[in-house]
């Protein structure tokens, strides 16, 4: 199936599309179904993702420049070195009303969320190695299982937000926002690390 500019696709499924390095603008998904589809190196422009699911996906260094994207769910999808903050997220009371994006079982290594109001998002069993939440909303936001060696938090919101499980992650209370986050032992030690105590039994 070939995609095209200025197009509106609702409720298709797409099986096993090879689109790497494709070009697409200003065209619209609404409640759309990929499977096992690539798009490695794809660019969208001016596009719009709504109650879409990827499963399965290869979207390494897929390209988002001000792209819509709501309420839409990843799946075992490799999203490696995306530069989230490109999208279009609206306006702020609005991006933290609703779940824009949750991921599953992906790998989301090297991508940047900096500065983006993500309340509520679900990291869920993913690889999220070098990712930046610099500046980010992430109240509520639930990372159970996630492995977060070397992610970026600084002067990030973690307010209520859920880490039991989660793994290899260095979040500093000094800088950052944790109140009523959850985690879990042994890994919870890592937030005394960050304070510069030394540990004695």
């Amino acid at each position: 199936m070939n995609i095209t500019d200025n197009t509106i696709y609702e409720a298709l499924t797409l099986d096993a599309l090879d689109a790497d390095g494709i070009e697409l603008e200003q065209v619209d998904f609404v409640t759309c179904q990929f499977k096992h589809c690539h798009f490695s190196e794809a660019h969208f422009k001016r596009c719009s993702f709504r109650n879409c699911t990827f499963e399965d996906c290869n979207m390494e260094l897929m390209h988002v420049d001000r792209c819509i994207i709501k309420s839409c769910q990843f799946t075992r999808c490799k999203l490696i070195g995306i530069d989230w903050t490109a999208a279009s997220w609206g306006k702020q009371e609005m991006a933290q009303l609703i779940k824009l994006i949750n991921f599953q079982e992906c790998v989301l290594n090297y991508s940047n969320f900096m500065d983006l109001k993500l309340k509520g998002i679900e990291i869920i069993d993913c690889l999220a190695l070098e990712v930046d939440f610099s500046n980010t909303l992430l109240q509520k936001a639930k990372f159970r299982g996630t492995d977060l060696e070397r992610a970026i938090f600084r002067n990030t919101d973690c307010r209520d937000a859920d880490f039991r499980g989660a793994k290899n992650y260095a979040i500093s209370p000094m800088i950052n926002n944790i109140s009523k986050a959850h985690f879990s032992l042994p890994e919870a030690m890592s937030l005394l690390y960050t304070m510069d105590i030394k540990l004695g039994e």
